[in-house]
């Protein structure tokens, strides 16, 4: 998987194996209930606390800029 991930995204190489996944709260806004987290057990932990469903997305160390904007790139 990693192989195919390297092949489609031109910018993988520059994350360097770092893992950083941001998890919020599905039904809260603001920013309220943010949290940061490096590794799954310490992910699966925080979202063991509380009943609610959950987003995860992974951290872009290093985003796809083009003129001066992040750019969304996805695979399939």
């Amino acid at each position: 998987m990693l192989a195919r991930l390297e092949s489609l995204l031109p910018q993988f190489s520059m994350n360097q194996g770092n893992n950083i996944w941001i998890v919020k709260p599905a039904g809260l806004s603001r920013g309220r209930g943010i949290a940061c987290h490096n590794s799954l057990p310490n992910l699966l932990d925080h979202i063991k606390i509380k009943e609610s469903e959950w987003v995860a997305q992974k951290y872009i160390e290093n985003p796809l800029i083009i003129k001066n904007r992040k750019v969304n790139y996805s695979f399939a």
